[in-house]
């Protein structure tokens, strides 16, 4: 039996979520939903290769999730995982070029990797097609992959 794409994409970004010491977990958020839907795309190329250049030795795993915010419909978010030590301050210059953007970053922990990987295995994705139409749309992205080790299995 053949895996169908969905479970692939999950799969993958699991096997991603668990090779490497992520650090922090950052979160790039929309103060309104039609310019979250509107941008997100465009944006978060455009972030994430900034970040990666600026910061050669962390490696990111971004992921492309949506939010439901109540009476405000469904808005789309980046969040990303990183091995770098990262303040809020230090990536704020970053994200500040986006229009209504704010960003929150938190240290995660092991067990806190676990549960995120035992909700993406459990959970359908988020519908993105809903969201941005039949756009192609990657989920998920690996950037400085080489930066960092991964984790001894």
């Amino acid at each position: 039996m053949t895996e169908s794409a969905e479970d692939r994409s999950k799969r993958k970004f699991c096997e991603y979520l668990n090779s490497y010491q992520w650090v922090k977990q950052i979160s790039i958020f929309y103060d309104e939903t039609d310019v979250a839907i509107q941008n997100a795309l465009d944006d978060g190329l455009r972030l994430r290769k900034a970040l990666a250049r600026a910061f050669p030795d962390s490696v990111f795993l971004w992921r492309l999730a949506l939010k439901n915010l109540k009476g405000r419909g469904v808005t789309p978010y980046w969040t990303a995982f990183t091995t770098g030590d990262f303040r809020t301050a230090g990536l704020s210059h970053y994200v500040s070029k986006f229009d209504g953007c704010s960003v929150k970053v938190r240290r995660i922990g092991e067990s806190k990797i676990s549960s995120y990987t035992r909700s993406v295995l459990r959970e359908n994705p988020h519908n993105l097609k809903a969201v941005f139409g039949d756009r192609k749309i990657n989920r998920f992205s690996l950037q400085n992959k080489s930066a960092k080790p991964l984790i001894e299995k």
